[in-house]
């Protein structure tokens, strides 16, 4: 199967993202997007030191549900004393996923200092940031860009965006080191330009979430030769890669056993092995012990909007994973060859992802929560794990001999705009109905008819 890669996946993006994240920054109540008022706040500390005259992000600003519309208009009218806000240069280089917001939210403290600017402003650079961000990565990525356009126009992605989450920095961080991944894949040369990017995505990856550092390990998987300024490491590479190719086998084996000798000795004062593996059960396959498994998790990776108020209906939910299968296969070009191996473990960063983040959060947040001892993990939301469904791409690719999938190009695209469409004008309606008129939620036909009446 050969298809032709149209370098116009970008700009479909790009026009669909604008008009997607535009319309969701404003139509979105303030403050209903999970954790928002606490990243305002996180982004406003890091240039202001917080006493008691300070403006309460976390508790001066409504989350009710359906919306009080004149405490809303207050929002936007009232302003904050900013002579109580003292400026305290706290900035550090993990607070860079604060940074498009912050910027957005000092502009609106000059022009006029109310919480409903600051918030639109401070989402507004949170969208450019991710719009232009998402651009340029998916015109770099070699492969991958259909669906990759798709995942970043799903209704929780346009949310995380359209909000002041640093959700933005994180996802831009972990497609772009899937771009670099399928530059070095489909060229199998390494040069000093592909060591620079390196360098930024490790510091990317580093400072938005620690998990995002297992990525690193695809780079083992990936065969290519060092080239341009690099040539010279080149001979010592070619061994390495040849001891690893003959002690594939070995090596698996020792690094699977040395993964669970450390697991064993970390869990040995947390509760024990046996007892973390239960907790996992029951946090990713007992839907009786976890009653957010099939919403928050699993719903919540594609569209459980609102401060967890908007549930998506499962048969959206269902194409959306047909369509993004599908465009797995929408750019692929023959000339690029994905080796087996590397798919495989490309493949393996989605669960081992789940598991980094479920199990981290049964250690950070699920005491706080539930005390120490339960018997699941609470805390992570589905929408961490949508960045990585993406890398399901390169192992689909590598086997794609077996499945013999044809696709035209004209499919791919229309899959792409009307299902991010659908999707988008999905989200807006019950958005509006929930949040905006609640009157409209189940009797909608008889209040329009009284309304056309009147």
């Amino acid at each position: 199967m050969k298809i032709k890669s149209n370098k116009k996946v970008e700009t479909i993006f790009l026009i669909l993202g604008s008009i997607f994240i535009c319309t969701m920054t404003f139509l979105m109540p303030i403050n209903r997007v999970p954790d928002e008022a606490n990243h305002a706040r996180m982004a406003w500390e890091t240039v202001h030191k917080t006493t008691n005259q300070s403006f309460k992000w976390m508790d001066d600003i409504s989350d009710k549900a359906p919306i009080d519309k004149k405490e809303y208009s207050n929002f936007f009218i009232n302003k904050i004393d900013m002579t109580k806000e003292k400026f305290d240069f706290n900035f550090k280089a993990s607070n860079i996923v604060h940074l498009p917001q912050l910027i957005g939210m000092s502009i609106a403290a000059l022009i006029y200092p109310s919480v409903g600017l600051i918030f639109i402003l401070g989402r507004i650079m949170n969208g450019i940031v991710y719009v232009l961000g998402m651009y340029f990565i998916i015109r770099y990525a070699k492969f991958g860009k259909f669906a990759l356009s798709f995942i970043s126009l799903l209704p929780i992605m346009i949310q995380q965006a359209a909000s002041l989450s640093y959700d933005v920095a994180n996802y831009l961080a972990i497609s772009f080191f899937f771009a670099l991944i399928t530059n070095i894949v489909s060229k199998k040369e390494f040069d000093e330009k592909n060591f620079i990017y390196l360098i930024i995505s490790i510091f990317l990856l580093y400072n938005t979430k620690k998990n995002n550092l297992a990525l690193l390990v695809l780079l083992v998987f990936v065969h290519f030769k060092f080239s341009g300024k690099m040539r010279k490491i080149e001979p010592i590479h070619f061994k390495i890669q040849r001891f690893i190719e003959k002690k594939k086998t070995i090596l698996i084996s020792m690094g699977l056993i040395l993964s669970v000798l450390i697991a064993f000795l970390f869990l040995r004062n947390n509760g024990g092995f046996l007892n973390f593996i239960q907790v996992m059960f029951n946090s990713l396959f007992n839907n009786n012990a976890n009653t957010h498994l099939n919403g928050i998790l699993t719903i919540g990776m594609f569209g459980y909007l609102g401060l967890f108020n908007i549930q998506f209906p499962l048969w959206i939910i269902f194409l959306n994973v047909l369509f993004i299968f599908i465009l797995m296969y929408a750019d692929y070009n023959e000339s690029i060859e994905v080796e087996e191996d590397f798919g495989l473990a490309s493949f393996l960063i989605f669960p081992i992802q789940v598991i980094l983040i479920v199990g981290g959060m049964y250690f950070a947040w699920t005491p706080v929560v539930l005390g120490n001892g339960a018997l699941i993990s609470v805390g992570a939301q589905g929408r961490y794990f949508t960045p990585f469904i993406v890398f399901t791409a390169p192992f689909l690719l590598s086997r794609i001999d077996k499945l013999k999938l044809t696709i035209q190009s004209n499919q791919s695209y229309k899959i792409l705009i009307y299902g991010s469409i659908v999707n988008f004008l999905l989200s807006i309606i019950l958005i509006l109905l929930f949040y905006w008129f609640p009157d409209f939620q189940l009797n909608w036909l008889l209040v329009l008819k009284d309304w056309m009446v009147k």
